[in-house]
C-alpha cells in the first residue's frame, strides 16, 4: 500500500494515543489494527478509522508513526511474523514491532442504539475549532477543559480559556438536522460538556472525511460518525459540576456595548501593546483624536500609542485596562470590538462568533 496513505490515516487516529512520557498501560500508547480498521484510545477519547491493512496486531503508535514519517519510499509492506509481531518494510528499511495481546484492549465504543442523533455540518466544525483553540486540555477532571454544547432554538458552542479569562461562543444556526422527537429530547438535556481533546481531534477528521457527519449523544458519551461507522471518534462526557458559563456570557453581552470596527491600525496597536506590556496588560482610553494605548513593563519599557479613530464622528466611551495578549489570539476571527468596563467583547460581522476577554 502507499506509505503516505497509511501515514495520514494513523496520524488522524493518533490524538487518542497517550504520550510515551506518561506511565500508563502500553496499550494506551498503541494502535490496534483489527484487519479493517485502526483504533486508538486513551481514558478520554477513542478513534476508529478504516484502513487497508489485513494484519491484526496491537503495536506502539508513536514508533510506527515516526518510522513511516522518516521513510521516503512510495510504498510500504506489512506482514506478521510467526511470533505475531508486525514487520514493516519501506524499501530496504525494516521495522519489527512487538504486538500486545488483543485481550488487553480496555476500551469499548459507546452503544449508540438509544443515542440522540443529529446531522451536523460545516458550521459545527467551525464552531468547535474556534471555541476550542483557547481551551486547555484538562481531561475529565475539570469543567474548564470542556466545550459546552447548548440545545435551544439553535446549537450553541462555548469554550472557556485557562484561568477563566476568556469565553468563546459560536451560534450554529444552519447546520444541524434532527427529528422533532430528537429535538425535544435535546431541549430536555439543555447542555452537555465534551472534552476539548475530542474537538481538536475531530477537526482534522472533518477535513479528511467531509463536513457532514452524525453526532450521537448517549448518557455518558458523544460520538461523531462519518460514512455509517467507517470512521468515528468517541469521547466521554465531562460530568463534573460547572458554573453558569452561559449565564455569565449572556450577562456580559447584554450590557450596552460600544462596538467599533477592528481596523489594521487598531490591530497593529494591540499587537504592539502585547509585545511591550507585562503579560499583555494595557490601559486604553479615548482621547480627543483617537484611542490611546498606555503600556509599561517591569523592565522599564513604556509605550504610548495613539490610534486615530473616528467613524461618522463617533467617539467610543473607552477607559479600561485590557488583556491584549488574549485579545490578539482571536483578532483574525472578528471584525468588531467593544471595550467594556469589565470585559472586552469581539464579534464577527455575521454575529455567529463572539469572544469575551475579562479586563484586568
Amino acid at each position: 500500500m502507499k506509505r503516505v496513505e497509511l501515514l495520514n490515516t494513523i496520524k488522524l487516529a493518533s490524538p487518542a494515543l497517550l504520550s510515551d512520557n506518561e506511565v500508563v498501560l502500553p496499550v494506551l500508547k498503541s494502535f490496534w489494527f483489527t484487519g479493517t480498521h485502526v483504533i486508538a484510545s486513551n481514558d478520554v477519547i477513542a478513534t476508529c478509522l478504516a484502513v487497508n491493512v489485513s494484519e491484526k496486531v496491537i503495536v506502539p503508535g508513536k514508533k510506527l508513526t515516526s518510522f513511516l514519517s522518516a521513510c521516503n519510499t512510495k510504498g510500504v509492506k506489512l506482514a506478521t511474523s510467526k511470533k505475531g509481531n508486525l514487520i514493516v518494510r519501506c524499501g530496504s528499511s525494516k521495522l519489527i514491532l512487538s504486538s500486545l495481546p488483543q485481550e488487553d484492549w480496555p476500551f469499548e465504543f459507546p452503544d449508540i442504539e438509544k443515542a440522540i442523533s443529529l446531522t451536523i455540518g460545516e458550521s459545527f466544525f467551525t464552531a468547535i475549532e474556534m471555541c476550542s483553540s483557547q481551551t486547555p486540555d484538562t481531561g475529565l477532571g475539570s469543567w474548564i477543559g470542556g466545550i459546552i454544547l447548548t440545545f435551544g432554538s439553535s446549537l450553541g458552542v462555548y469554550g472557556v480559556g485557562r484561568g477563566r479569562s476568556t469565553i468563546s461562543h459560536f451560534d450554529v444556526k444552519d447546520s444541524t438536522e434532527c427529528s422533532v422527537k430528537e429535538a425535544k429530547k435535546l431541549k430536555k438535556i439543555k447542555q452537555i460538556s465534551i472534552p476539548s481533546s475530542f474537538c481538536k481531534a475531530a477537526i482534522p477528521m472533518s477535513k479528511e472525511f467531509g463536513m457532514s457527519a452524525i453526532l450521537h449523544i448517549t448518557e455518558d458519551s458523544v460520538v461523531l460518525d462519518w460514512d455509517a461507522g467507517s470512521n468515528i471518534i468517541a469521547g466521554k462526557l465531562i460530568s463534573v459540576e460547572m458554573p453558569d458559563v452561559v449565564g455569565k456570557f449572556e450577562g456580559i453581552i447584554s450590557e450596552e456595548l460600544d462596538f467599533i470596527p477592528i481596523t489594521e491600525e487598531l490591530t497593529a496597536a494591540l499587537k504592539r501593546a502585547n509585545t511591550i506590556g507585562d503579560e499583555g496588560t494595557c490601559h486604553i482610553t479615548f482621547e480627543e483624536r483617537g484611542l490611546l494605548f498606555r503600556t509599561k513593563s517591569k523592565a522599564g519599557a513604556s509605550l504610548k500609542d495613539l490610534v486615530n479613530f473616528r467613524e461618522n464622528e463617533h467617539t467610543p466611551n473607552v477607559d479600561a485596562k485590557i488583556a491584549a495578549d488574549l485579545i490578539v489570539k482571536q483578532l483574525d476571527k472578528c471584525e468588531e470590538i467593544a471595550f467594556g468596563s469589565n470585559a472586552t467583547v469581539m464579534r464577527s460581522k455575521s454575529g455567529d462568533f463572539t469572544y469575551v476577554v475579562a479586563n484586568r
